[in-house]
Parts: structure tokens; C-alpha cells; sequence
């Protein structure tokens, strides 16, 4: 009795289970009727076969050529081998040298066409016919891209995909996970800084990984987040609205300002020195943030520090080494700054803007924990009403009060955190005021927190180095 193998394959995941089931009912069919004994299978889901990169393909062929004890592999027909007319070609050329036989089960063409010209021909014909497929689902792609329905696969960060209409929703709590990214990005976080940040705060990517430096190009250059809808770009031209077979002006919500993404796409592009993100050891108040711009060249000042004679300068210098322009003392400039936004404050922001700026000195890790806790059990509350308004359920209703003393018990966690938060003193303090002055003018000159970062580059416009001058444009006003 001939020893064999089966070898199995479906396409897309919504054929599964059912298409081996017959598969393999035809192959047992025919090892009964000829006298084979079925040693093994092996079986490739949702594996197209336009190449031969299967897992179970290649173990396969790997198997066949330690000289196995079985000598027949039996296939549904050939289209499972193969749907590419030279892969099947150099395969079975391989295995006949082998002395393997490969035997469609359903047509007779293997057996009984020695020269092997009908098998030929069907393997052209399954080839051809893969190529009709894949333009068909091509051009329904195409077709559904220009309604600006999602065209599969996961939904970029900050959107879910209606399950009826299939159309991009915004995800609201993904949707400032988004923002966050984009205003770390452009207030001079570096991908390293960024990842570190969200991954300590409990945020994770789309996908439910923690992020990393790689998590945020795509992110970054993602178009659909100022409401453009686009399709069909090639990865190499991914930020080219020109290579894009389909893109819909306002064909989706936005999530972030044009402006924004313009500023981000800028910063992206940007190859000369002084213009990407700081990777800067140390902390400079005004680095990364892109106001601080050198009168002779007009590039931006990045922080750098060196030693001589056993003391530590710490400056911010143009990048272009042949520029005239001299370096600032950052200590000096930092401070100067720091007291014209703390008169700023106290002239024109009110009590509660204060009391924002001073709490964001103290550690917002566990506060912000708690916050995207909590928001993620009202996303999850909101699902679980829906359902029951549809379908009752115990089950619901349990999971629904599980999550109601969830949401109480993380409520009662923030209060606990906003509680130790300090507040801004009564009028007429002085003392108290000087130190919450301190701690305001500690917090602009060493904080790398977001909030700070957002209030400096929103209140000052640009401060221009000449070489005998600094010239400081705040929002409103010129110094």
C-alpha cells in the first residue's frame, strides 16, 4: 500500500473551516478507493496562493527532501498547490526529481496526461484566474474607497469603523491619545520620548501593543486625521496625494488641525541641523519647540553644553557652523523668558489657568492612570447599554455593575490625586505667592511636561538672536 500526504488550503478566513472539511473528504475519498494509507496532512488558513511564502506549503517541501516515507501528496485540485504558473512549474519539476508524485483528486489530468500538457494548462488557467480576482477585488475596492467606507484591516488610531454603514467614526478616547501624540511631536518630544510617555501612562497602540520609536510615522503622516480620506497609496509615496487612486476632501472627521499637521509634516520633512526633535540629554527650555530662530540664517537654536577649565557652559547656538551669529547663555534666556510669561500670567490669566499651570508641577503619572481608566469603563458602559437595549441580558447586567463600582472606585482615586494638588494663595499672601512664583518659574524653565510645553510655544511667537540683539515676540505683544 502507497503511503501519501494531503495537502489543504483556503484563501480568506471566511471560506475556514468548511472548505478543508470537503477538501479532505474528497482526498479520503479517493485514498479508499485507490489503495493509499493518508500519513499526514498539511493544511495553509487563509493563505492565498500567488506565492509560495505558507508555513505549512514549505514544511512540506522541505519534508519531501529527507527522503519521507510516503512518495504521493493529493490535493483537492491543483489551484491549492498553486496560483502561480511558475511556482507550480519549479515545485513539481522538485518533487518529481524527488520521485513524489502530485495528484489532484478531482482531476483526472495528473493521471492520465502523461506529457503533462493538460495539467499545464489548468495551472495557466488557475493563474489567470487569480489575476481576474485580484483586479475584480481591486476595482471593488476602488468603488467602496470613493464612498469613503473603510476598505479593511484595522482603522487607523482615533477611529472605529461602523459596523452598518462602514464608514470611519472617531473614537473619542482614541481620538486625544492622537492629539497628544501630535502636540508631543511638535513641541520637540522625540519618538523615544513619546513611546516612554504613553507607555507609562497605560496607553496602547490600536493593535493593544505598547508602543515604541516605530509606533509613530504612520501616525504622523496619516491624512485621514485632518478629514482627508485617501486610498491606494504605495508606501514609498506615502505622504504623495498624487500616487493616491482615491482621496476625498473632508471624507472623514478630523481629528486634528490642519495647521497642526502642516507643522508636523514640516518638522517631518526637515533634514537641516536644528530642526528635528531633540535627542538632547539634557533639558532646554526652548529647545524643540521652533521659536527660537537665529537672526543671520534663520535656522532654529538647539540647546548644547560643553566643559573648559572645570566649568560648565550650557548655551543655545545656531547648527550651521559658519554662521556669525554667537551663542546665548540658556540660563540668562531661560529666566527671561520665564519672568516675562509669570508677569504675563498675573496681568491677564485668570485664578483657575494659575492653579492649572502650578498643579502640572507635580507627578501626573497616577492621575492620568486613573483618568484613561476611567474613560475607557464609560466607553465600555456605553457598549454594554447599547446591547441590553437590544438584546437583555444577566450577563450584562452584571458586567454593568461590575463596571459601575469600577467607575466609583476610580472617581474616588482622582479626587484622592486632585486633592494633594496646591492651589494658588488668597490675595494679600505674599510669602505663599513668592513661592507658588518660584514654583510657576521652576515648572516653565524645567518641565517637559505637555501643558508647558503647549503654553510656551502658544504664548511666544518667535525670539530672534542677532548678534547684538534678542528680540522676543510673544502672542500679542513685542518686547
Amino acid at each position: 500500500m502507497k503511503k501519501c500526504v494531503a495537502y489543504l488550503r483556503y484563501s480568506t478566513p471566511k471560506q475556514g473551516a468548511l472548505s478543508f472539511e470537503y477538501q479532505t473528504e474528497e482526498i479520503v475519498k479517493y485514498c479508499n478507493t485507490n489503495n493509499l494509507l493518508l500519513m499526514k496532512t498539511f493544511s495553509d488558513s487563509a493563505c492565498r496562493g500567488k506565492n509560495a511564502k505558507r508555513p505549512a506549503f514549505l514544511e512540506m517541501i522541505e519534508e519531501a527532501k529527507s527522503n519521507p516515507e510516503w512518495d504521493v501528496i493529493l490535493l483537492y485540485n491543483l489551484s491549492r498547490f498553486s496560483r502561480n504558473e511558475e511556482d507550480a512549474n519549479a515545485y513539481k519539476k522538485l518533487l518529481r526529481s524527488l520521485d513524489i508524485a502530485v495528484i489532484s483528486v478531482t482531476e483526472k489530468c495528473t493521471e492520465e496526461d502523461p506529457g503533462g500538457f493538460m495539467e499545464t494548462c489548468l495551472d495557466r488557467l488557475y493563474a489567470n484566474e487569480s489575476r481576474k480576482k485580484g483586479v475584480a477585488s481591486y476595482d471593488s475596492l476602488r468603488l467602496i474607497s470613493k464612498q469613503c467606507k473603510h476598505c479593511g484591516g484595522k482603522p487607523p488610531l482615533g477611529y472605529d469603523v461602523d459596523k452598518e454603514t462602514g464608514l470611519l467614526v472617531v473614537n473619542e478616547s482614541e481620538a486625544q491619545l492622537v492629539k497628544t501624540i501630535f502636540n508631543m511631536y511638535n513641541t520637540g518630544f522625540s519618538y523615544p520620548k513619546i513611546a516612554k510617555y504613553l507607555n507609562g501612562i497605560g496607553e496602547k497602540t490600536k493593535a493593544g501593543n505598547s508602543f515604541s520609536a516605530k509606533s509613530f510615522r504612520d501616525i504622523l503622516t496619516q491624512e485621514k486625521y485632518v478629514g482627508t480620506f485617501l486610498w491606494g497609496k504605495h508606501p514609498q509615496n506615502s505622504r504623495n496625494l498624487e500616487k493616491a487612486l482615491t482621496v476625498v476632501e473632508n471624507g472623514c472627521s478630523a481629528i486634528i488641525s490642519k495647521e497642526l499637521f502642516a507643522e508636523v509634516q514640516e518638522r517631518m520633512s526637515d533634514s537641516g541641523s536644528g530642526n528635528r526633535c531633540s535627542k538632547s540629554q539634557n533639558h532646554y527650555m526652548l529647545n524643540g519647540l521652533r521659536i527660537l530662530k537665529c537672526g543671520c540664517c534663520g535656522k532654529y537654536l538647539t540647546g548644547k553644553s560643553y566643559t573648559s577649565k572645570g566649568y560648565k557652559y550650557v548655551k543655545y547656538s545656531c547648527p550651521d557652523r559658519k554662521c556669525v551669529n554667537k551663542s546665548v547663555d540658556a540660563e540668562n534666556l531661560d529666566n527671561c523668558i520665564a519672568n516675562i510669561l509669570l508677569k504675563m500670567f498675573f496681568l491677564n490669566q485668570s485664578r483657575d489657568t494659575l492653579n492649572a499651570l502650578i498643579s502640572s508641577s507635580q507627578d501626573p503619572t497616577l492621575l492620568k492612570v486613573y483618568e484613561n481608566k476611567l474613560r475607557g469603563v464609560k466607553m465600555k458602559q456605553g457598549n454594554l447599554i447599547e446591547l441590553l437595549a437590544e438584546v437583555p441580558s444577566e450577563a450584562a447586567k452584571d458586567k454593568l455593575k461590575a463596571l459601575s463600582n469600577q467607575q466609583a472606585f476610580l472617581e474616588g482615586k482622582i479626587a484622592e490625586q486632585q486633592a494633594v494638588l496646591p492651589q494658588i494663595p488668597a490675595d494679600g499672601d505674599t510669602e505663599a505667592m513668592e513661592k507658588v512664583c518660584d514654583a510657576i518659574r521652576d515648572e516653565l524653565i524645567n518641565s517637559d511636561d505637555l501643558d508647558v510645553k503647549l503654553f510656551i510655544k502658544s504664548a511666544v511667537k518667535e525670539i530672534l538672536v542677532e548678534p547684538n540683539d534678542i528680540t522676543i515676540t510673544l502672542a500679542q505683544t513685542t518686547c
